[in-house]
């Protein structure tokens, strides 16, 4: 099922949900009232696809609510989440700018609120206002820099030390002064991401709960010794052939 927003409507209070992003922070009025009077923003159920992998680029989404999860095919047709986004960011830009259609699929993860900026208003958008157009590629270096990471989880084949690199690289939150991280969908397509099995994600963070390095509550990670954490992943060398992913069922 894909994602139909001709028939979406504008929502009225689509300036105030623009401005309360991080994204558009700093952008001039003018700019969101351009972007707000062209865009549309739909409600969507979860596991629906946005847009799919070789389709011709028909606009960016900003999500205001909810995630969205990019997925690419392995060598064997396989899908697996190489990206996730949460509230606030903004995805499928890149073939906007580049010219190219898209590369990877999008597909929501849990009920969302997107916004779909038109290719030749967000074009017009960036070359009138440098804070909105450099917000642009801040958002395009942090997803290549989140794909780096990735990459340096994968030059292990430990799926311990993939997974606290992971957690190590998640934004901390205090509670009562205990550090803790906040795991964003659920294990099976952190699993994904991490290009695991769902039983080695598990395995992992129950290694790391009987080492006394994590307590894990429901989403929630408290991070009970950052350093011990760190070390899993700096010493741990391609020892554990755990790792074999499963691949994500896309219904």
């Amino acid at each position: 099922m894909l994602i139909n927003f001709c028939g979406a409507e504008r929502n009225p209070n689509r300036i105030e949900a623009l401005a309360s992003v991080a994204l558009m922070q700093g952008v001039k009025q003018e700019s969101l009232q351009m972007l707000a009077a062209a865009s549309h923003q739909q409600r969507i159920a979860a596991n629906v696809n946005v847009f799919e992998c070789g389709e011709s680029p028909a606009g960016s989404y900003l999500v205001l609510d909810g995630m969205v999860a990019l997925l690419a095919p392995d060598l064997s047709g396989r899908m697996h989440i190489v990206e996730l986004f949460g509230p606030g960011r903004l995805f499928g830009d890149s073939g906007l700018i580049w010219g190219d259609a898209y590369g990877v699929s999008a597909k929501t993860i849990k009920p969302c609120r997107l916004m779909r900026i038109p290719p030749v208003t967000l074009r017009e958008v960036m070359q009138i206002d440098t804070t909105f157009r450099d917000r642009v590629l801040q958002e395009n270096a942090l997803r290549i820099r989140s794909l780096l990471q990735r990459v340096g989880y994968f030059a292990t084949d430990s799926s311990l030390a993939r997974v606290a690199a992971y957690l190590s690289n998640l934004q901390p939150s205090f509670f009562c002064g205990k550090e803790y991280v906040e795991i964003p969908a659920p294990k099976r397509m952190i699993a994904s991401l991490l290009n695991m099995s769902s039983e080695s994600f598990s395995r992992a963070l129950k290694s790391l709960k009987e080492d006394r390095l994590i307590i894990v509550s429901n989403a929630k990670v408290f991070i009970l010794c950052r350093a011990g954490l760190c070390s899993k992943f700096q010493s741990t060398k391609k020892t554990d052939h755990s790792c074999a992913p499963n691949p994500l069922p896309i219904a």
